[in-house]
């Protein structure tokens, strides 16, 4: 992985990693921005993007090798104390997380600060993760998120909206 300067062109740092899957930069909640990125040994790797410098070395992602990432933005809900419930309830303040998606099947989220997963939001079993996009609702009120697009080998669709309390899937494929 390269960091290349949008205007020039030129290399901006040094090479981040070897063979990469996957890559994604995301914001910190402290402001300051990282690249992870799934490299081809299946191991998850984060860097200080604008030091392009690594950060602690490559954490190991799960069982399965990592096939893709995407940024997801966690919407601030005004809730009442104890309304939502589970891994998620202290990350609804407006951060951006880490989805990963596996050959096991697994879309997990990490946080970004402490370069540590979260949760497992779905399995699918048998179906490896190879890709994944956010689509962000940040400028349509009241809707203010992301809704998180997986996509398996067998062309099976997931979409799990960040505002849900506890997450929802679609059941949509195609020729269902």
């Amino acid at each position: 992985v390269r960091v290349r300067d949008l205007v020039s062109g030129a290399q901006a740092g040094p090479v981040l990693a070897g063979a990469a899957v996957a890559v994604a930069s995301l914001a910190r909640p402290d402001g300051n921005a990282v690249i992870a990125a799934a490299g081809d040994d299946g191991g998850l790797r984060w860097w200080d993007a604008p030091a392009g410098r690594p950060l602690d070395g490559a954490a190991a992602a799960g069982a399965a090798p990592v096939l893709s990432l995407a940024p997801v933005l966690m919407p601030a809900l005004a809730c009442a104390p104890g309304q939502i419930a589970g891994p998620l309830a202290g990350f609804r303040d407006g951060r951006t997380m880490l989805a990963a998606g596996d050959a096991a099947g697994v879309v997990r989220l990490w946080d970004p600060a402490t370069r540590l997963p979260v949760t497992a939001l779905f399995q699918r079993s048998g179906r490896r993760v190879v890709s994944m996009t956010a689509v962000n609702f940040v400028d349509h009120p009241p809707w203010r998120g992301t809704d998180l697009v997986a996509m398996y080998d067998d062309l099976l669709v997931d979409v799990w909206p960040t505002g849900s309390v506890r997450g929802s899937l679609s059941a949509t494929a195609p020729g269902v």
